[in-house]
């Protein structure tokens, strides 16, 4: 093997390992401080236990996002991409998520008894 051959073989195994994208960190720092961010791209991003209570997450990428434990009662969630997200253990109590493609599991947090109405 020619060392083109394997620096061609290390990029495209490296690639393949990459995540094709990834949170904003200046979006995840500014939902944390501020709770406000529509249409932010926090996909794949870690909120496990976070408190997002009211938290206006309209719009947003939150794609395989780890919400594990967090609290997001009473938070906007319309419109949001919810595919993939980790929404057990979550509290979604009064939560407006109209419009919003959810591919999760709603039955971890159904007890919390979101709006969920129009998905």
């Amino acid at each position: 093997m020619t060392a083109t051959s394997v620096g061609i073989a290390t990029v495209l195994l490296a690639s393949t390992f990459s995540p094709a994208k990834a949170q904003n960190p200046a979006h995840v720092e500014q939902l944390l401080q501020t709770r406000q961010c529509s249409r932010c791209d926090l996909s794949r991003s870690n909120l496990a236990g976070a408190n997002l209570r009211y938290a206006n997450l309209a719009g947003a990428n939150l794609e395989g996002a780890n919400f594990f434990g967090a609290d997001l009662r009473y938070a906007n969630l319309s419109g949001a991409n919810l595919k993939g997200a980790n929404l057990r253990g979550t509290n979604l109590y009064n939560a407006e998520a109209t419009q919003s493609p959810i591919g999760s599991s709603l039955s971890q947090f159904s007890r919390f008894a979101p709006s969920l109405a129009g998905i």
